[in-house]
């Protein structure tokens, strides 16, 4: 792959415009690992507590419970056997889960729909 083996990768990007002028960007950081895999919540409908769990995790992650708008109402450690989540004070409604692994990567948000 040309990378060396470990999980950071550094890298800056030199860029030459159409007057020759050269720019050099920030030190930017990408993990080496890929991410782990979708997420998967149930139940769903749910009424007080839903399980949450991503495959491929190694370790803790976060899930992070947020609504529609963009506002987080939850948020905490995501083990790698699974986690239960209490929801029981939220309002009925839609909301958004989204899971981060132990290397920072997100996934892509899963609706979750509160019941009363």
């Amino acid at each position: 792959s040309g990378f060396p083996e470990a999980e950071w990768v550094y890298f800056r990007i030199r860029a030459i415009n159409v007057d020759g002028k050269e720019t050099i960007s920030p030190i930017r950081k990408l993990s080496h690992s890929a991410p782990a895999g979708p997420v998967a919540i149930f139940p769903n409908p749910a009424t007080s507590t839903f399980f949450i769990r991503q495959d491929g995790i190694n370790g803790e992650g976060f899930f992070r419970l947020t609504t529609i708008s963009g506002n987080t109402v939850l948020e905490g450690v995501l083990h790698h056997s699974g986690t239960e989540i209490d929801i029981s004070r939220l309002p009925p409604g839609i909301y958004l889960v989204t899971a981060i692994d132990p290397n920072g990567h997100s996934t892509i948000p899963a609706k979750l729909v509160k019941s009363p």
